[in-house]
C-alpha cells in the first residue's frame, strides 16, 4: 500500500484518495494568510479592538461606580440603624439595647451580622455572636475615633473566616460604651458579580453582533471595490469596453465607480481616436510619400535629357511641404490639447483681425466667383493670441470659399455683447449631412464629398483647439445643399469668462 493514500474501485476503475498531509496543511496556511491580508478582515479586527477598548473602558468606569453606589446605600442604612440604637440606649439603657440586638441578630442570622457594645479598649460588653466572628479584629483606632465624636465611624475590612468583606460602623453611646455593627457585603458583592457577568454577556453579544454586521457590510463594500479592481485588471488586458456596475445609492463607492467609468469612457474615446488618427495619418502620409518616391525613381532611372529637373524638384518640395504642414499642425493641436502650448495673449480688437483676414481672402473669393461680405459692427475687444486667431479664422474662411460654388456667397459677421463676442461664418455651399456633423472636428476626418478637394483634414480640428484655448466655444449648423454656419463665441475682455482665457496661458 502506498503511504498516505488508500484505494477503492468505482466502475472498474481504481481511484486514489490521498489523505491530508503537509501539502494540504500548507494550502490551508496559504489561504489563511491570504484571508488575513484582505481589507475586510483587517478592518473587522480593528473594529473588534476598538469595541473591546470601548467596552473595557466603560466596564472599568461603570463597575467601580456601581460598587460605590451600593456601598453608600449600605452606609446610609447603617447610619439609620445606628441612630435607632443610640436613641434606644439613651431612652432605656444597656439592657434594653442588648435585647434588641439579640432579636435583630436572631432575625438576620448571627453569621450575617455582628452587633454589640464594646469599650474603647475593645472589650466586649454585649455581643450577639462568639462563634462566626471570633476572628474579628479589634480596631483600636476606630474605637478611639468613635469615642471622641458624635458621628459614626464607618470602615471596610476583611475578616478571617468570613467569605466577604465586612462593613463596620462604630458609634458612641457613652464615654465607655461604643456600639459596633458589622455586616458582610454579601448581597452587594453578589449583585456586583452578577452585574459583571451580565455586562460581560452583553458585551460578548454586542461585540459578536457588531462584528457579524460589520463583516457583512464590509464584505458587501469590499465586493464592490473588488469589482472595480477586477474591471481595472480586465482593462489592463485590453478590454476597454467593460464598466463597473454602480448602484443608485450614490455613496462613496458609487461615486468612485461613476468616476472610474467616466475615466474609462474618456480613455476608450482617446484610444479609439488615437487609432483613427494613426490610420488616417498612415493613409494621408502614404500619398505624398508615394509621389515623392515615384519622383525620386524618375530622377534615378530616366535620362537627364528627358527630365524637367525644375518641375520635378518643385513637385518634391511641394509634397514635402505638405508633409511638414501635416506634422506641424498635428503637433500644434496636440500641444494645445495637452496644455503645453505657449500663448501670446494680448488685449485686441476682434473686428480688426476679421477685417485683416477678409482682405487676404478677398482675391481668392473673387477668383472663384464667390461673394465675400463682411458685416462690421464696431470694436469687439477680446483677450487672445493674434497669430493663432488669424490662423483659425483663415481656416474657416478658406473652407467656406472652398466648398461654395461660383455664384455663392460667404458672409462674415461679428456681434459684440456685454460678456461675449460672437463671430459667424455663413456660406451657401454644399452643406453637410447629419451623419457627418458630429465628426467634422476630428483630426484627419474628411467627408466623401471633400476628398476630391485639397486639404489635410486638420483645419477644423486646429480651429476647435485654438477656440477652446481662448476659453471659447464653436458650433456648426448645416443642411445639404443649403450651406453651413460656423459660430464662435469668445469671452469679452472684462467679463466673468476672462479668467478662463487667462488660465490657458503657459
Amino acid at each position: 500500500m502506498i503511504e498516505g493514500s488508500y484505494f477503492h474501485k468505482f466502475n472498474g476503475k481504481i481511484i486514489t484518495n490521498k489523505k491530508p498531509g503537509k501539502k494540504g496543511t500548507g494550502m490551508i496556511m496559504k489561504r489563511w494568510a491570504s484571508f488575513t491580508q484582505e481589507m475586510s478582515f483587517r478592518l473587522s479586527v480593528w473594529y473588534a479592538i476598538i469595541l473591546l477598548i470601548v467596552f473595557t473602558g466603560s466596564f472599568m468606569i461603570f463597575s467601580p461606580l456601581a460598587a460605590r453606589n451600593l456601598e453608600r446605600r449600605l452606609e446610609r442604612e447603617l447610619r439609620n440603624e445606628v441612630n435607632e440604637y443610640v436613641n434606644l440606649f439613651q431612652a432605656h439603657g444597656l439592657q434594653a439595647l442588648g435585647e434588641q440586638l439579640d432579636r435583630e441578630a436572631g432575625a438576620s442570622g448571627t453569621e450575617n451580622i455582628l452587633q454589640g457594645v464594646v469599650t474603647p479598649q475593645g472589650r466586649n460588653l454585649v455581643t450577639t455572636d462568639t462563634i462566626h466572628w471570633k476572628n474579628f479584629p479589634i480596631q483600636v483606632e476606630c474605637l478611639k475615633q468613635a469615642a471622641g465624636q458624635s458621628e459614626p465611624v464607618l470602615t471596610t475590612l476583611a475578616v478571617p473566616g468570613v467569605r466577604y468583606k465586612v462593613k463596620v460602623a462604630y458609634a458612641r453611646l457613652a464615654p465607655e460604651r461604643i456600639l459596633r455593627i458589622a455586616v458582610p457585603l454579601r448581597h452587594e458583592e453578589n449583585f456586583l458579580q452578577g452585574l459583571r457577568h451580565i455586562l460581560l454577556l452583553i458585551m460578548a453579544i454586542v461585540l459578536g453582533a457588531v462584528l457579524l454586521a460589520g463583516w457583512f457590510f464590509l464584505q458587501h463594500a469590499m465586493g464592490r471595490v473588488v469589482a472595480v479592481t477586477n474591471t481595472a485588471m480586465s482593462i489592463s488586458t485590453g478590454t476597454l469596453s467593460q464598466r463597473v456596475p454602480a448602484s443608485p445609492g450614490g455613496d462613496e463607492i458609487d461615486r468612485l465607480a461613476l468616476a472610474f467609468n467616466g475615466m474609462l469612457d474618456r480613455i476608450e474615446k482617446l484610444v479609439r481616436s488615437q487609432q483613427e488618427v494613426t490610420d488616417n495619418v498612415a493613409h494621408d502620409l502614404k500619398v505624398p510619400l508615394t509621389r515623392i518616391r515615384l519622383l525620386a525613381e524618375t530622377l534615378a532611372t530616366s535620362p537627364p535629357a528627358k527630365i524637367d529637373l525644375p518641375d520635378l524638384a518643385g513637385t518634391i518640395v511641394e509634397e514635402s511641404d505638405r508633409l511638414l504642414e501635416m506634422i506641424n499642425t498635428s503637433l500644434e493641436i496636440r500641444a494645445i490639447e495637452a496644455g503645453i502650448a505657449i500663448w501670446d495673449f494680448r488685449e485686441m480688437d476682434m473686428a480688426g483681425i476679421i477685417r485683416k483676414t477678409a482682405e487676404i481672402f478677398q482675391i481668392a473669393a473673387d477668383g472663384k466667383g464667390v461673394a465675400l461680405t463682411l458685416q462690421d459692427t464696431g470694436p469687439a475687444p477680446i483677450l487672445g493670441d493674434e497669430r493663432r486667431l488669424l490662423r483659425a479664422i483663415s481656416n474657416l474662411i478658406d473652407n467656406a470659399i472652398k466648398y461654395t460654388p461660383a455664384g455663392g456667397r460667404v458672409t462674415l459677421s461679428l456681434r459684440p455683447g456685454d460678456e461675449t463676442v460672437v463671430f459667424k461664418v455663413r456660406d451657401t455651399g454644399m452643406g453637410m449631412t447629419p451623419d457627418i456633423l458630429p465628426r467634422i472636428f476630428e483630426r484627419f476626418y474628411r467627408g466623401d464629398d471633400s476628398r476630391s478637394l485639397p486639404g489635410l483634414g486638420l483645419g477644423l480640428s486646429l480651429v476647435q483647439s485654438i477656440v477652446h484655448g481662448h476659453g471659447g466655444t464653436i458650433e456648426v449648423q448645416s443642411s445639404p445643399g443649403k450651406g453651413s454656419t460656423f459660430t464662435i463665441t469668445f469671452p469679452r475682455v472684462g467679463s466673468y469668462l476672462k479668467s478662463d482665457a487667462r488660465s490657458t496661458m503657459h
